[in-house]
């Protein structure tokens, strides 16, 4: 959302208005509404056309919802909000644009929008607004309008929101005057359906930095659109801040600390046993200091044009011209393909089907980790069905990664086009070619798995599908290309998604293990077949390597330094004031690689030199300024001052104390223990019996970590977060299957895994319950269920209270 295509915007929203446009009808009953569509055609549309060419491809309200579901999305509210929009044409002619992000609710079957409160953004024939309202056909009634009235902590947040804040104006319901809330009786007396707190700028006083002014001003108001919308919030509102529990005090202390060690160290280690939150810490951490850039959550990169390795690429359909001679029109795409792999279920698919952008699960511990590493945005995914299906039903545009607050990896794709004739699993086993590609070698095992060139072409040729240069939106129907072949690309192309542009993602994140290496890190040799069969090697830049050269070019467009660090090249050498420029915007654009389970990896043989390099005064621009030239490609190398490195270790697998002592000093660490106050402020119902299980649930955790710091030590303790999945319980015998479940599925097996060699140590942790220990074996009680389970929990928890009422 740019100061340019704000005003582009607005120039077509006048022009509506100059043409008299406004109101008019287009559907061509009789020869006035002709006339008038023409006219429109003539003088509008192509207007709209030179928008979308300018913005690839969106129109001014594709634009606005864009920003709204970036918006959201990074909130962490998707699943709760839609995004609906408004065109200049719609019914009637209208002179503006609008979109606006709503509560989803399946009580309400149309309108949605006109019903809920709404954030929305408007852009007129003269200015841009944006800001809170109810929707047209809320009514003063609604509970939504009378629960500002009825809570006096939202009253007093809102009126410390609009007199704190000179940008955001109260009106009524057409923004013709400003309504009066200086204090609570004029909230009571004021407040109704038609109030609008917004922001409003003029056409001639748009500035340049207009996006971190409309973010800012929704942010703002994203708590209080929350409880008006009947949303529980789990954030603590402000620009930059932590993203945390409200009322989780140590989850702030935690995040706090990681900011601060941050600053100074540049990279940080969360450590802690299993399960006490880590990398939702990380998650929350990323996504709140990452939010002042937005809108960007993809920063453009100017792309390396010089970039010719061995990728992926499909042709186009081979043409027929007319004289009925083939030309072979070889325009190839700069893509890699993956084949993506999961048990979806129909409304699952049908969902994929019925938008736009769609997400799918990446189940961490179903694929090899490095194959997430090197998809990028632009690549293509083969989505196969597995049960009952057992075909590939589609392709799609991969957008970016994303991890969920519940530590969660998905992918966002978009232009997911249907395979109608895609091919059968018996069909991948037949095919001489698909059958020695790696998901059918691996039998389909892992939903994720990538594969090469020819194989991707095979997959095209028999869903009789083939792909433009663009995108998968024009994706050729099969009977369109029952004449037609597929021809081997010769040259690689610019694909037109990223004609000048490579799109990266404020943060990446990565699992180390233990085949994970320097060559995979930094830099290493890649074989290559050449087409005479012989085998070649080139240079491949690893993934931290690709990520300094994203940060460092961001850094240098946010200080507006011409200069660009290239793929194999040198990283460009800076003056002195080009450093400092680079040194002021280093806060203003910070890339995040998250690390998880970074103590997996061999740490001395993955970071290499890099560990000098990592320290903040070895940095770019910092007074020790460090550039080495790198062992495989002999290019110089430094670390840029805007990355930060995060990373998660579980002491159960490996203590701290053994951690490489060069990579002990370069980071801060920070330990993560369970909390069980996390689970008393978040456990909580009104429902006594409810409330009894949660209790008993937290005592039964503390009782058991109580033994393992006897037995074991206090690296291999349960964590808090296991027990939080109990919140969502709905009923006692809900809140007791639930706890069961995560009792015996969760806990014991790892009890089982700490202990598997001492068995008495086990018992002693447990107790007779659950345990039955023969010489040196043991084995667990069957399953208990119901009330008999909680019972039983209850001696767990009081058998040392027992114990010492025997002895006295």
């Amino acid at each position: 959302m740019t100061k340019k295509n704000i005003l582009e915007a607005i120039s077509i929203a006048r022009l509506i208005v100059d043409e008299n446009l406004v109101g008019s009808q287009l559907y061509e009953r009789d020869d006035e509404e002709i006339r008038i569509k023409n006219r429109y055609n003539s003088t509008i549309k192509p207007k709209i056309e030179e928008f979308k060419s300018n913005n690839d491809g969106n129109t001014p309200n594709k634009l606005l919802k864009l920003y709204l579901e970036v918006f959201i999305s990074k909130k962490g509210y998707s699943d709760k909000f839609d995004v609906k929009g408004f065109h200049y044409k719609g019914q009637v002619v209208n002179s503006y644009v609008w979109a606006a992000i709503t509560k989803k609710d399946s009580s309400i079957d149309d309108m949605k929008a006109s019903k809920c409160p709404q954030l929305y953004i408007r852009i007129a024939d003269s200015y841009i607004l944006f800001g809170l309202r109810y929707g047209k056909h809320v009514q003063n009634s609604d509970k939504c309008v009378q629960f500002v009235k009825s809570d006096k902590g939202l009253k007093k947040q809102l009126l410390e929101l609009v007199n704190s804040n000179k940008e955001i104006h109260v009106f009524d319901e057409n923004e013709t005057y400003e309504v009066e809330l200086r204090k609570y009786e004029d909230i009571d007396n004021n407040w109704t359906e038609n109030i609008r707190l917004v922001s409003v700028v003029k056409e001639s006083e748009i500035p340049d930095n207009i996006e971190n002014r409309i973010y800012n001003t929704l942010d703002n108001l994203f708590e209080v659109f929350l409880k008006i919308s009947e949303i529980e919030s789990v954030y603590v509102k402000g620009r930059g801040s932590v993203i945390i529990e409200e009322d989780s005090a140590s989850m702030k202390n935690e995040c706090l600390r990681m900011k601060k060690l941050l600053s100074n160290k540049k990279q940080v280690i969360l450590y802690g046993p299993p399960g006490t939150g880590k990398t939702y810490v990380a998650s929350n951490f990323i996504k709140s200091n990452t939010s002042d850039q937005i809108y960007n959550e993809k920063q453009t990169i100017p792309y390396d044009s010089s970039k010719k390795d061995d990728t992926f690429v499909t042709s186009n359909l081979i043409k027929s011209d007319t004289s009925d001679q083939t030309t072979k029109e070889k325009i190839s795409i700069d893509r890699k393909f993956f084949f993506y792999g999961s048990k979806l279920t129909y409304p699952k698919i049908q969902e994929l089907w019925n938008k736009s952008e769609s997400t799918l699960d990446i189940n961490s511990n179903m694929h090899r980790k490095e194959t997430i590493d090197i998809i990028k945005a632009g690549d293509m995914l083969f989505i196969y069905a597995a049960s009952p299906r057992k075909k590939v039903i589609g392709i799609a545009e991969f957008i970016q990664k994303e991890l969920q607050w519940d530590g969660k990896l998905i992918f966002r794709i978009k232009n997911l086009k249907q395979m109608r004739n895609g091919p059968t699993l018996e069909d991948l086993r037949n095919d001489s070619i698909l059958s020695k590609s790696e998901p059918i070698i691996n039998e389909l095992k892992g939903n994720l798995n990538p594969i090469n060139k020819d194989a991707a072409l095979r997959l095209l040729k028999l869903s009789k599908v083939s792909l433009d240069n663009s995108n998968v939106e024009n994706i050729i129907e099969p009977e369109v290309v029952q004449n037609h072949e597929f021809s081997k690309v010769e040259k690689i192309a610019e694909p037109e998604i990223s004609k000048n542009h490579e799109l990266i993602t404020y943060y990446e994140f990565i699992t180390f293990h233990p085949s994970f290496s320097y060559e995979d890190f930094i830099e290493g040799l890649r074989p290559l077949n050449n087409d005479d069969g012989q085998i070649s090697y080139k240079v491949d830049e690893g993934l931290f390597k690709r990520y300094s050269r994203f940060a460092f070019n961001a850094l240098m467009a946010k200080a507006e330094i011409e200069k660009e660090w290239g793929q194999m090249e040198n990283i460009p050498q800076l003056t002195v004031e080009e450093k400092e420029k680079a040194k002021k915007a280093a806060g203003e654009v910070s890339f995040y690689l998250v690390i998880d389970e970074i103590n997996r990896g061999d740490i001395s043989r993955i970071f290499g030199e890099l560990i000098t390099l990592l320290e903040s005064d070895k940095r770019l621009t910092a007074d020790n300024e460090l550039i080495i030239t790198l062992p495989y490609s002999k290019t110089k190398f430094a670390v840029s001052p805007n990355l930060y490195l995060i990373g998660t270790m579980n002491t159960a697998d490996k203590s701290i104390a053994l951690i490489d002592i060069a990579l002990r000093r370069r980071f801060g660490f920070i330990e993560m223990m369970p909390d069980y106050s996390v689970l008393e402020e978040k456990l909580v119902n009104e429902d006594k019996d409810i409330k009894e299980v949660f209790d008993l649930s937290i005592q039964a955790l503390k009782k058991v970590n109580e033994n393992i710091l006897k037995t074991y030590d206090r690296d291999h303790q349960i964590g808090h977060s296991y027990l939080l999945k109990l919140k969502d319980s709905k009923s006692r015998n809900d809140a007791i299957e639930d706890f069961r479940f995560i009792w015996y599925y969760e806990i014991l097996p790892l009890m089982q895994e700490y202990f598997y060699d001492a068995p008495a140590k086990l018992k002693q942790v447990l107790g007779n319950e659950f345990i039955v220990v023969e010489n040196r074996s043991f084995s667990f009680i069957d399953n208990l269920e119901g009330e008999e389970f909680i019972k039983t929990i209850q001696r767990v928890v009081n058998s040392e209270k027992r114990q010492n009422e025997i002895g006295d």
